[in-house]
């Protein structure tokens, strides 16, 4: 029994030391591997995700990701709001209970009807 508790006491510190030698982040001398194109650049060459956290891949490949993204979804980017505005998509269903986008709605609704009252 003692010598597997002993064996077991080896083998956390060894875990321990390990755990000690390992690079934080990624990081060795002031150089990481990008994780998108897999090439050790300079740590300058990163964006920070945080004060104390540095970005997984580097800033090139972050603004090519951006760029492709932007490409591919322009068209649902922007709605026009029946209100006149333009919202982006993934707030247009709040943007519509808005007194702001109904009172607008409800004003451009009486215009018309009144200008067809007119017209009769």
């Amino acid at each position: 029994m003692s010598e597997i508790k002993k064996i077991e006491e080896e083998i956390f510190n060894l875990k321990n030391k390990l755990k000690e030698l390992r690079p934080r982040n990624g990081i060795v001398d002031n150089k990481k591997k990008c994780t998108k194109c897999f090439i050790i650049k300079d740590v300058s060459e990163f964006r920070k995700k945080d004060k104390t956290t540095i970005r997984a891949d580097c800033a090139k490949c972050q603004d090519l990701r951006n760029a492709k993204y932007y490409k591919n979804n322009k068209e649902a980017k922007k709605i026009l709001c029946e209100c006149g505005l333009y919202v982006i998509g993934s707030y247009f269903k709040d943007h519509i209970k808005t007194k702001r986008c109904q009172k607008t709605i409800l004003r451009a609704k009486e215009a018309k009807e009144k200008d067809e009252a007119e017209e009769k």
